[in-house]
């Protein structure tokens, strides 16, 4: 893990570089990604106005995160584990308009959703597992790391799955 001086704080992460590298399969061509390209993946992925902006506001500073994870590697788990957080609130915040009780834990909205057809039952899955990443991230025992492509590839995923859930709002 870099260690963060006054002299190296604006500097790209070498662990950031040894997984921004561009594959083509087809020529077996690997290259650095540049920070535009890096860029283009983490800001593409964008909630609906549908979303309130409370989630809005949370889904940013995840993003946020994860963008300044190419300066510091760690900020990248950190804004994966925040994008559990702001899939929580997002069910929260749904289940609320829908006036389930107040005080509800993750589980139960995700299930008042799913009886509410708000989740579909082919996706319970994925929020059970938003769940418990949930809940892995908000109890650590030591810092983790991941490498910036899964992390990443939660925007989409998770963006996605917000937009279902307001959709008809």
């Amino acid at each position: 893990m870099k260690g963060l001086t006054s002299g190296n704080w604006l500097q790209p992460d070498p662990l950031s570089l040894a997984f921004s590298n561009v594959h083509d399969l087809a020529t077996g061509e690997t290259r650095e990604m540049s920070v535009e390209e890096f860029l283009s993946y983490v800001l593409e992925p964008e909630l609906s106005m549908t979303v309130p902006d409370t989630v809005r506001t949370l889904f940013e500073g995840a993003r946020g995160a994860l963008t300044y994870g190419y300066y510091f590697y760690p900020l990248f788990m950190v804004g994966a584990e925040q994008l559990f957080r702001v899939a929580e609130a997002a069910g929260r915040d749904r289940a609320e308009q829908l006036n389930a009780p107040k005080s509800q834990t993750f589980n139960d909205n995700i299930r008042f959703l799913i009886a509410r057809r708000m989740i579909a039952e082919s996706d319970q899955e994925r929020w059970d597992a938003f769940r418990m990443l949930r809940n892995q991230a908000s109890h650590p025992r030591y810092q983790q790391i991941m490498p910036p492509g899964p992390t990443i590839s939660l925007l989409p995923e998770i963006a996605a799955a917000i937009n279902q859930l307001f959709a008809s709002a």
